[in-house]
């Protein structure tokens, strides 16, 4: 009988592969550690980590909240009767600087994830 010739072991030194180094990926077409986590949390799941993103957010949070509460508190004042003017103007610049938070939550949100998705398919995961 004849002997069938054994396969190669894939485990064995094979200086035609290059070794993996931690922290790159395999070849182009893998993503990193922080890629593949940025393509989740972007597209399925997960926080955003990005700093810029996040200190983006807060700058429109705080100038929707600027804006807002100023109006606000002008806007109450005005559609108070004259006894309760500063009642009307507290009420209207919590409300006003509320809905800033959420508005400018929202709208900041949306920019980033069309910004995000316009990324990935470029394939910069940054």
């Amino acid at each position: 009988m004849a002997s069938q010739p054994t396969p190669p072991n894939p485990f064995a030194e094979n200086p035609s592969v290059p070794p993996v180094v931690a922290g790159q990926g395999i070849s182009d077409n893998f993503a990193t550690g922080r890629e593949a986590y940025n393509i989740v949390s972007d597209t399925v799941v997960g926080l955003n980590v990005r700093k810029s993103d996040n200190l983006f957010q807060l700058k429109v949070i705080l100038v929707y909240v600027l804006l807002g509460a100023p109006l606000g508190g002008i806007a109450g004042a005005m559609l108070s009767d004259s006894s309760n003017r500063l009642e009307g103007a507290v009420a209207g610049a919590v409300g006003l600087g509320f809905a800033g938070v959420v508005l400018g939550l929202f709208c900041s949100g949306i920019y980033l994830m069309i910004y995000r998705a316009i990324r990935h398919a470029k394939g910069k995961h940054d």
